[in-house]
C-alpha cells in the first residue's frame, strides 16, 4: 500500500508540535462560513494566511518534490498549501505538512480541507492521511483509485489492507471540501464526506485503530508527477462539515 515504503521516514522528521488555532476570522459571515471560521471544537485551523506553515505544522517531502505556502489558487483568499510530488518508482513518496497529537485510540478524530488538483488525481494518488507513529504501516488514507474515485484505503497490523470505493468521481481542476471521520470507538467506522455529502459509511478493517500523525498535501506520484492545493484546514474531535 502506499505507506509501506516511506511511512518510517515519516516518523524520524515529524517533531512533536503543540495543537493550534489560526489564521481564520470566525466571523461566522453566512457567505464564508464554515470555511473561513474556526469552530470552538476544533484542535487546529489554518487558511495559510500567515504565509508559512504554522508551529503545529512540519514539512515532509522528497528532495525532488516541493511543499510551500504560497499565492496559488487560493480558494477564498491570498494563501494556500501548494504540494507537489515528483515521479517516484514504486509506491512513491509523500510530500506534506504533519501534525503531530498525542496518540489517539478512543473518541473520534475528524479532518477536513478544501482540496484542488490540477490534474484529477488517479492510481490510489491520496490528499488526507491518518498515521500511527509506531506501528508499522497502520494508516488511514483519502485517495483516488485507479477508478478515479474517492476511496479510503487502510492498512494495520491486525486487519491487513483494504480500499473502501465510494463511487464518487474525484474531479480536476475544481475545489472540493473532503472530510475523513474516523470513529475509533466503541466501534470502529469511518466516513468520507464530499462536499457535505457521505460518499462513504462503513466499518473499519482495522479492529484497533490507533492514530498520532495527520498529513495533508499528497502522497504517491509513482506514474506522472502530483499536485494538490490544500486550504482551510481543520482538525477536531467530531464531524465538522463544510
Amino acid at each position: 500500500m502506499l505507506w509501506v515504503m516511506y511511512r518510517a521516514r515519516i516518523v524520524v522528521i515529524v517533531a512533536l508540535a503543540g495543537c493550534g488555532r489560526f489564521g481564520f476570522d470566525g466571523d461566522g459571515d453566512a457567505e464564508d462560513a464554515p470555511a473561513t471560521s474556526c469552530p470552538p471544537f476544533a484542535s487546529v485551523c489554518d487558511d495559510f494566511e500567515s504565509g508559512a506553515l504554522a508551529s503545529w505544522w512540519r514539512p515532509y517531502k522528497d528532495v525532488s518534490s516541493t511543499l510551500q505556502v504560497q499565492p496559488a489558487v487560493g480558494r477564498d483568499a491570498t494563501f494556500a498549501l501548494d504540494a507537489r510530488q515528483a515521479m517516484q518508482s514504486g509506491t512513491g513518496g509523500a510530500t506534506m505538512a504533519v501534525h503531530d497529537q498525542p496518540m489517539q485510540t478512543s473518541g473520534t478524530l475528524s479532518v477536513r480541507a478544501w482540496l484542488y488538483a490540477p490534474t484529477a488525481l488517479t492510481n490510489f494518488e491520496g490528499a488526507l492521511m491518518l498515521l500511527d507513529t509506531d506501528a508499522v504501516n497502520q494508516y488511514a488514507e483519502v485517495v483516488c483509485s485507479d477508478a478515479n474515485d474517492f476511496t479510503i484505503a487502510e492498512g494495520s497490523p491486525g486487519g491487513g489492507s483494504a480500499s473502501h470505493h465510494s463511487g464518487v468521481t474525484c474531479a480536476g481542476a475544481t475545489w472540493q471540501c473532503v472530510e475523513l471521520v474516523y470513529e475509533l470507538s466503541p466501534m470502529p467506522r469511518l466516513q468520507l464526506y464530499v462536499d457535505d455529502v457521505m460518499v462513504l459509511d462503513r466499518p473499519t478493517a482495522d479492529p484497533a485503530p490507533s492514530f498520532g500523525e495527520i498529513g495533508v498535501g499528497v502522497s504517491r506520484g509513482n506514474t506522472d508527477p502530483v499536485r494538490v492545493i490544500a486550504d482551510d484546514v481543520i482538525i477536531a474531535d467530531r464531524r465538522i462539515g463544510c
